[in-house]
This record gives C-alpha cells, structure tokens and sequence, in this order.
C-alpha cells in the first residue's frame, strides 16, 4: 500500500470517528427534534387544562411594599374567560378581575372603581403587577402551553432538555418554556415583551403528566418578587358562563385606563 492510499484511510477513519462522536450528542443552540410522544404529551396536558378552577395564596414583594399571603379564587376558561378573585382573611372582596369575550375589568370595592382596558394585560398587570396576556397567564398556572403555541414554536436543545420557543407577533412577547427530559418536567417560563421581561419558575418542577399540579410559582421581575402557593388545582370542564358575569353596584366609578393612569389605592 503506497503511503498516499495509507494518508487517505487514516483521513476517512477520522472523519467517520468525529462524525460517530458529534451525532448523539446535539450542540446546546442548535434546533433539536422532540419526539412525537412529547409532543403528544403536551398537547394533551393543554387540553386537560382547558377549564380549570384553582385556589391560590400570592404573595408580592415590589418596590411598593410587601403584599402578605393573599387568598385567591381562580376561575379559568382560556383564552378569552378568566376570573381571579382575591379575598380578605375575613372573605370580603379585595379586587375581582374578570374576563370574558366582551370585555375585561377590574372591581375594586373599597375605592368603589370598576377599571376597564381594552388589553387585559393591562389589568392583569393591575391586579398582580405582571401585564401577562391572558391564555398564556391563565396556561401558565396550569403548567401547560397555551395550544396555539405548540403550533410553529421553535425547538433549542439544552444540556438535560429543550427549550420550546414561541412568538405572539400580535402583542409583541415571546415565550421561552424550558423543560427537563428526564423526568420530562416543567422547569421555567422566559417572558420578554416591548418593555417587560420576566421569569416564572416552578418549584419543583411540574411533570408534563396531565394530572401533575404545579406546588409554587415564582414569578421573578424587574419591581421585585411574586410567589403563588397553589392550594388546589383541579379540571372542571363544565364551567358555566354565568361565572364569569357579574352584576356591579350602581353608581361605580368606571375608570378606561386606555386614557388614563388609576390614582386610587393599589391592590
């Protein structure tokens, strides 16, 4: 054997070696493909949770001051009926949020203000001081991915998982939900926006099996700290509407937030 045939072995071996070598392991960054099964999985958990009731107790540390453990009543039907209740230790209303196709507000009975916006964000933002979009705040309670970000989201390879990567080109915020492979769990939730950025974290992780419940959300952002306690989660897929309809007292203050800021008390 000449030492130029010799040369040409020892070359095609190498690249044969390396090539053994790098295709297992896919480089953090690079698109990864998720298996059909994970996908399945997440699919069915977000159609799980499609209607759901939880209790939580919030609790927010903000450059505003501290907000102590807060009861909260959460009534979801993504993505356009939500209803968050927070409540006294002695069950009086403190603020109610409701959503519902025909429109969003925020009650606040001690300043006798109803607050309306043509984004529920912005009153999301009100009531927890984070302008979440609705189904992706109501979603994420649950743990799950909002359906309509499974659709198109991108997939990054990370070391022990993959991030799913999602934009909402019509608000202007994009979704990073990080997840551990083993056990294929939820770790994270990345939100960027125009002008916000946050992280929520679960602790511990919550399995992406379809009756898996989240223990704590922390939801970490540039004003300070919110911590949610989940006391009970559960599915109820026979919401009825009238749950999400109100009647309001006479009289109340009816504040567009759309035109201006609200001067009362804070939540």
């Amino acid at each position: 054997m000449t030492s130029f045939h010799f040369r040409l072995i020892v070359l095609w071996a190498l690249v044969l070696s390396l090539s053994a070598c790098a295709g297992p392991a896919m480089k953090e960054g690079l698109v990864a493909a998720w298996s059909e099964t994970q996908q399945s999985k997440l699919r069915e958990r977000s159609d799980y949770w499609r209607s759901y009731q939880a209790t939580l107790h919030v609790t927010a540390e903000t450059e505003k001051g501290r907000l102590q453990r807060v009861r909260t009543l959460v009534l979801a039907v993504p993505p356009d009926r939500f209803r968050l209740e927070a409540m006294s230790p002695f069950g009086n209303t403190l603020g109610l949020l409701l959503v519902e196709p025909s429109g969003a507000s925020l009650w606040v009975p001690s300043e006798q203000a109803l607050l309306t916006s043509e984004r529920p964000e912005t009153l999301v933002k009100q009531a927890i001081g984070v302008p979440l979009p609705i189904e992706a705040f109501a979603y994420c309670l649950a743990a799950a991915v909002p359906p309509g970000q499974l659709k198109g989201a991108v997939v990054e390879n990370r070391e022990g998982g993959f991030v799913l990567v999602a934009e909402e080109p019509r608000h202007g915020w994009s979704f990073s939900w990080h997840f551990l492979n083993s056990p294929f769990a939820l770790k994270q939730l990345n939100v960027r926006g125009a002008d916000h950025e946050y992280s929520i974290t679960y602790d511990p992780p919550v399995n992406v099996e379809i009756s898996a419940v989240p223990n704590r959300i922390n939801v970490s952002t540039a004003e300070g700290q919110i911590d949610v306690k989940v006391d009970q989660i559960k599915s109820a897929p026979n919401l009825q509407e009238a749950a999400f309809q109100v009647s309001f007292p006479e009289g109340v203050r009816r504040i567009d937030l759309g035109r201006g800021k609200w001067k009362g008390k804070d939540l």
